[in-house]
């Protein structure tokens, strides 16, 4: 991917991790700080959600393998139609080539459409 059409990147890296996060008791990496009223279990029930979350990235997809990054950020429920989510988080190298940078990645995480 290029900012504009002929520029040519003096270097290229690519990275390759596996982001995990879970909402457990026995292993808090994720806290829900906000949930709206709403009782139906549609996608709207969910919008307004928000989650604060302090993640591990590992080299392998077993959340037990070993963690080269770690990553803190938040992600909240910003579709009305779709269970989809809006994330921002900083991505902080903890080994390596690149260890102390950081990286910040902002998304939409689309988990399931619903209706036609």
């Amino acid at each position: 991917m290029t900012p504009f059409k002929g520029y040519q990147p003096k270097k290229l890296t690519h990275l390759h991790f596996y982001f995990h996060d879970f909402i457990s008791v026995d292993k808090l990496i994720a806290i829900r700080v906000t949930m709206p009223p709403v009782t139906n279990s549609s996608a709207v029930s969910s919008f307004g959600m928000v989650v604060i979350a302090d993640n591990q990235l590992t080299k392998a997809p077993d959340p037990t393998s070993k963690e080269i990054r770690s990553s803190q950020g938040m992600y909240a429920s910003t579709d009305m139609n779709t269970l989809s989510f809006t994330m921002v988080f900083n991505l902080v190298f903890t080994e390596g080539e690149f260890n102390g940078s950081t990286v910040c990645k902002c998304s939409e995480f689309r988990v399931i459409k619903f209706g036609k």
